[in-house]
């Protein structure tokens, strides 16, 4: 089979849309991401996840998914790549994710110099759903993120982590 059969394919022979194909992508990807945890290879899940986070509709995984792929990559230095499948998975379930929120604020904090950031995280968080070293957490984090302030650090205001 030539290249160019295989990349155009028949119109028959598999998704006829993009929409079709990302979902294809993606149930793959979730797949293989599953097999790498299974393989204890939770960096080479979240490189992966990272990679298709924004096909189509959205990676989605499970949290203990989730949860691997983030501890790896922040494991590996990868802070802002972490932050982002953080963020992904807050998106996902927003009224119950004021621990994951306390955890973004603290990366926002102890590695990616966004103290504003931080701040508007923990704004909206409610304590009620914390546990008391969570808490105390929360109030060491804005003491230093306003510090930080105070201290002149400055953030662009985008999208980016």
């Amino acid at each position: 089979m030539s290249f160019i059969s295989r990349i155009v394919g028949s119109k028959s022979a598999g998704p006829s849309t993009q929409a079709e194909r990302d979902e294809k992508l993606l149930a793959d990807a979730r797949e293989q991401i599953a097999a790498y945890l299974a393989e204890d290879a939770a960096l080479a899940a979240g490189t992966l996840a990272m990679k298709l986070r924004a096909t189509g509709a959205g990676l989605r995984l499970e949290p203990q998914q989730y949860a691997a792929a983030i501890k790896a990559l922040v494991a590996d230095g990868r802070h802002a790549d972490g932050a982002r499948l953080l963020a992904d998975w807050i998106a996902l379930q927003p009224n119950e994710s004021d621990s994951l929120r306390l955890r973004l604020a603290q990366l926002c904090v102890d590695h990616l110099g966004r103290p504003g950031r931080a701040l508007d995280l923990i704004v909206n968080i409610d304590p009620e759903k914390l546990s008391d070293p969570e808490c105390l957490l929360a109030q060491e984090l804005v003491t230093r993120a306003e510090g930080m302030q105070d201290d002149g650090a400055v953030e662009l205001d985008d999208a980016e982590w």
